[in-house]
């Protein structure tokens, strides 16, 4: 056989795969068409030419993309407080509530983080840099949770100095905290994060199977420098049901009579810890997947109604522990948790714009290049965000792939995405940009964008956007600060 005889017997597969693609695919989508959220559900309406504005103050989100530039970060102001609202509601019947440690790493803006700390919410904070933030934002010690699998020494140096409570992450860090406190001349705050069925292991916590926990706390609790108060647990994945819920604070809770009965240990503290889900992003399961890759069938939204919402969590936790308390007749302990994601996941959103398209015969689809890509959009990799183009939509809807403006095929954001019919220049909102969209967001080639408050009918801004002497700022050549030659700034 010739090389290229070779060579044409190898590619067969291959082009037999893309034409039962290309065949099969259209006729498919068609019978398969997502079904697409409103605009209602974040607050958002469409004025009389058609453009998407806040329906609270009525700001053209156009008008906003157009001052500041774009890509662009956008919070709405007042769907954060309805959500640290629901957060602080206080169940009928209950004792009391919960108290709230906003989950730092998920969204650290700091005039975010300035709001949530003036309406009472403390600071879960995971590294140094954190908790010297939460510090700067005047956040006081017994207000500051400091976790983490790999604390530093000065990080847990002034967690104790400040009486911030330190939960462990596994019992090795015990006598690195308890030598800390014998300098400090101060016994330090310490809980222990435990490992339920179902929840995050490998790295996270110690396993209640197995009695590895168990273990742990009877030697927190030989430690005379720790003053231990609190159990510790955080599913890690996603809280979406009620079910789900009940069985993760079921099992710390059976935990704790353990510790009852054989430490003779109650704790001061419960933290339950965070991953209620944002009800309007949905992770798409492993079959979701292949079907959009290989047929072009859009990833369906989840119905946000199925999903656990924030009060109806809150009542769920409370009620378990209220009812555990009155059962085993226990002072009633402060319940901590530790949101992020349903927090501000859906108080913020990233607008940009269609730079180009580009067709592509070998895929059928049209390739949408946006302004935006895995630099500052990284979630949408793995998860499926409801998406609108901001200005008035086209009745035809075409199925696009879309991608980022950085020169590397891992620049890809959704694979197949129906969308009503783009051109360049094309504006668009990707909702949900509050959880991990900003921290994940690199200087990969491009600046960073500037992030805008919306409060009141106001567009504030509260962080500036990168400038191209800030990517070289830090940077040293022939023993001095380097100079950028080009004064340019990405945004006003």
């Amino acid at each position: 056989m010739s090389v290229a005889l070779g060579l044409r017997e190898r590619a067969r597969p291959s082009n037999l795969k893309v034409a039962l693609k290309r065949t099969l695919g259209p006729g498919i989508r068609r019978l398969t068409r997502a079904r697409e959220l409103e605009p209602l559900l974040w607050g958002l309406g469409r004025d009389d030419e058609g453009f998407l504005v806040t329906g609270r103050g009525g700001i053209r989100l156009q008008d906003v993309l157009d001052r500041y530039g774009s890509p662009l970060f956008v919070a709405d102001a007042s769907r954060l407080d309805e959500n640290m609202a629901a957060f602080r509601h206080v169940p009928p019947g209950a004792r009391a509530g919960v108290e709230v440690f906003y989950s730092y790493k998920t969204n650290p803006v700091s005039g975010l983080l300035e709001r949530m700390h003036a309406a009472g919410v403390g600071a879960e904070v995971i590294s140094e840099y954190e908790l010297w933030l939460a510090e700067r934002l005047g956040v006081p010690g017994d207000k500051i949770v400091l976790n983490g699998p790999g604390q530093s020494q000065s990080a847990i140096r002034r967690a104790v100095e400040i009486g911030a409570l330190i939960q462990l992450n596994h019992r090795e860090q015990a006598n690195l905290v308890a030598e800390t406190a014998r300098a400090v001349g101060r016994r330090a705050r310490v809980g222990l994060r435990v490992v339920a069925p179902l929840g995050w292991g490998s790295q996270f916590g110690e396993p209640i199977a197995g009695g590895e926990a168990l273990s742990a706390f009877r030697q927190l609790l030989g430690l005379p420098e720790l003053d231990v108060v609190s159990v510790h647990s955080h599913i890690g994945g996603e809280l979406a049901t009620a079910d789900a819920t009940e069985a993760f604070v079921g099992a710390v809770l059976a935990f704790c009579v353990t510790l009852r009965k054989e430490l003779d240990f109650v704790p001061e503290i419960l933290d339950v810890g965070g991953s209620l889900a944002c009800p309007t992003v949905t992770r798409p399961s492993e079959r979701e997947q292949r079907l959009n890759r290989t047929f072009g069938i859009d990833v369906p939204p989840r119905n946000p109604s199925s999903v656990l919402g924030i009060r109806e969590y809150v009542d769920i936790v409370v009620r378990r522990v209220e009812e555990s308390c009155a059962r085993h007749r226990w002072d009633r302990p402060r319940i901590f948790v530790e949101p992020g994601r349903a927090m501000t996941g859906n108080t913020q959103m990233l607008l940009c714009r269609v730079g180009a398209l580009k067709s592509s015969g070998a895929a059928g689809l049209v390739h949408a290049v946006l302004d935006a890509g895995i630099n500052v959009a990284e979630p949408l990799r793995n998860e499926r965000h409801q998406i609108f183009v901001i200005g008035p939509e086209s009745r035809t809807h075409e199925d696009y792939r879309l991608v980022g403006p950085i020169c590397t095929p891992m620049d890809s954001l959704a694979w197949t995405r129906r969308l009503p019919r783009l051109t360049p220049g094309t504006t668009l909102a990707i909702m949900d940009a509050g959880a991990y969209f900003v921290p994940f967001s690199t200087s990969f080639s491009f600046p960073r964008p500037a992030i805008v408050l919306l409060d009141k009918g106001r567009a504030t801004l509260i962080r500036r956007g990168e400038t191209f002497e800030d990517l070289v700022g830090r940077d040293v050549t022939d023993g001095a600060p380097a100079r950028a030659t080009v004064a340019r700034a990405v945004h006003a």
